[in-house]
Formats: C-alpha cells, sequence, structure tokens
C-alpha cells in the first residue's frame, strides 16, 4: 500500500522539517507545493526528501491543494498543512489504519485534530476536534471551498470513512498567538472569506468563520450580526455548527464592555444558554 504525504508551503522554514519528518518511515513520497515562499522552505522540504512543485497563489487554497494531489501517486494521501504533524510513534499506526481502511473499502480516515499553543515544558490546548487528513487517491475525492476547505466527493455523497479518532491524533500549532500574529492569519482569512461569501453566500459555515477572524481581532461586536446570519442558513440537523455559533454568540456578548445586570435581562443571552445546554445533551448525552 503505497502512501504519500502532500502539503502546501509559503514561508513555513519554521515548521516544514517538523511536519515532513514526523511520518519518516512509512511513506511512499513527499509531494510539497510551494506558492511563494523567500524563505528557506523549498531548500529544507528538499533536505527532507520532499519533491518539490511551485503554484502561483490565486486565494484558493483548494486549488494548491488539488494540485498537490495531482502530483500525488500513492494510492493513499496523508495531507497535512506544513504547521501540523503526527507524532512519530503513531507512524505504525497510521500505516495499519491504512491497511484496514483499504480491506474496508472505505475511502477517507477520521482522525484527531488538536490545536495547541506551544510551551516549554507543555502543550497549551486550544481546541480538539475530529478531522479527515487520510484519504484515498481518486480522482473524485477532492477539496472545495477557498478557504477552511473541505475533503469531499464529487459524486454527492459522503465519504465512506473509518473513523480513527480516538487512535491517531494530528497536531496542529498554527493558531498560537504567535503565530497568528506572525502571519497576520485573520486579515488573509478575512480576505478570502467574503469572496468565499460572494460565491456562496447562503452557506452556513462561511459567516461563523468570518465572525471567528472577527473575534481574533477583538472586534466581537462586529462579529455578533454573522453569527447571527450563520444561523438564518443553517440546517437545524449540524448540532456540531449549531454548538459552535451559540457558543460564539455568547463569548462575543459576555466582554467586560457589557453590563452584567443588562446582560442577566438580556433574551438573546438567555436563548444561547439554554440552546448551548440543548445542543450539548443531544450530541453528548
Amino acid at each position: 500500500m503505497l502512501l504519500s504525504l502532500c502539503v502546501i508551503t509559503k514561508n513555513e522554514e519554521k515548521n516544514i522539517k517538523k511536519c515532513l519528518e514526523s511520518v519518516n518511515g512509512i511513506l511512499f513520497e513527499k509531494i510539497v507545493v510551494d506558492t511563494g515562499s523567500t524563505d528557506r522552505t523549498v531548500e529544507l522540504a528538499k533536505n527532507s526528501g520532499a519533491k518539490v512543485y511551485d503554484f502561483k497563489w490565486i486565494d484558493d487554497f483548494s486549488a494548491a491543494r488539488n494540485y498537490a494531489i495531482s502530483k500525488a501517486k500513492g494510492d493513499w494521501i496523508l495531507f497535512l498543512d506544513a504547521d501540523e504533524y503526527i507524532e512519530p510513534e503513531q507512524s505504525l499506526v497510521l500505516k495499519n489504519l491504512v491497511s484496514i481502511a483499504d480491506n474496508e473499502k472505505t475511502e477517507c480516515i477520521i482522525s484527531k485534530l488538536i490545536n495547541y499553543t506551544p510551551h516549554p515544558d507543555r502543550k497549551i490546548i486550544q481546541s480538539v476536534t475530529n478531522t479527515i487528513r487520510v484519504f484515498k487517491n481518486l480522482k473524485n475525492i477532492r477539496y472545495v471551498g477557498a478557504i477552511h476547505e473541505v475533503i469531499q466527493s464529487n459524486q454527492n455523497r459522503p465519504l465512506y470513512s473509518l473513523d480513527a479518532s480516538e487512535s491517531l491524533t494530528v497536531y496542529h500549532t498554527g493558531y498560537s498567538r504567535e503565530e497568528i500574529e506572525r502571519k497576520d492569519k485573520s486579515k488573509r482569512n478575512l480576505s478570502l472569506l467574503f469572496k468565499e461569501l460572494e460565491r456562496r453566500p447562503n452557506n452556513s459555515t462561511t459567516y461563523v468563520y468570518i465572525a471567528e477572524s472577527l473575534m481574533l481581532n477583538q472586534k466581537f461586536e462586529e462579529a455578533v450580526p454573522y453569527l447571527i446570519q450563520a444561523k438564518e442558513f443553517i440546517n437545524n440537523k449540524n448540532k456540531t455548527l449549531l454548538y459552535k455559533i451559540y457558543s460564539n454568540l455568547l463569548s462575543c456578548m459576555c466582554r467586560p464592555t457589557y453590563d452584567l445586570e443588562t446582560l442577566k435581562k438580556d433574551t438573546m443571552t438567555q436563548l444561547c444558554l439554554i440552546e448551548i445546554v440543548q445542543i450539548s445533551t443531544t450530541i453528548w448525552g
């Protein structure tokens, strides 16, 4: 079973070596698609055994990712961001999971994704979620969305998946405060998200991502209308996204600028609390 690692990069000399070498020994090839680095990213990638391809940046993460997929020759693909990695001891776990998924005719593997802030003596965890970073190299499986892109089938159906979230973990450091400030991610993301909103004006997820980018810049009052708009377009069966909307609304409103007594009487705050409790019960019992 051949496995290709794919990564897209731009000025990732700080992260690329750790990313590429975290999976040494289980890969058929390493594919790096660089979108215009001016630092040592390309040099370090080549030194770590990667095939490096240039790709002109067109404000579309899916386009860059899909170009990387087009260069991969493996039966399965592991797609990591340059600031992501797996622990070395999980390499064998990943290899076994790919074998199991292939035998069971599944198309992707669900792993756990831990976002954390690096600290000298520990990882300060920011969030934990499930994600798809491993999938079969098929022509009908590609990324969609200019930003916060997702992998999906073009056959208008969910991917057949193997849930390995309890055994396989991907670590991500890119949204620590240091990284946000270094790359100015929130500003870049907002520009792309507004373009995405023009293309898909009724997409609730895009509204949520816009709100969260504004929240990263401490623009909580500006974020609220986008969260309310997200609620208008959402499928109520998507409990996880609903939970995120109400949690973010509550976070925006519970700022020091809000008067506590006024907040207690605010119907939106009360609604958020009620919905969070109800959705939590539905999701986690």
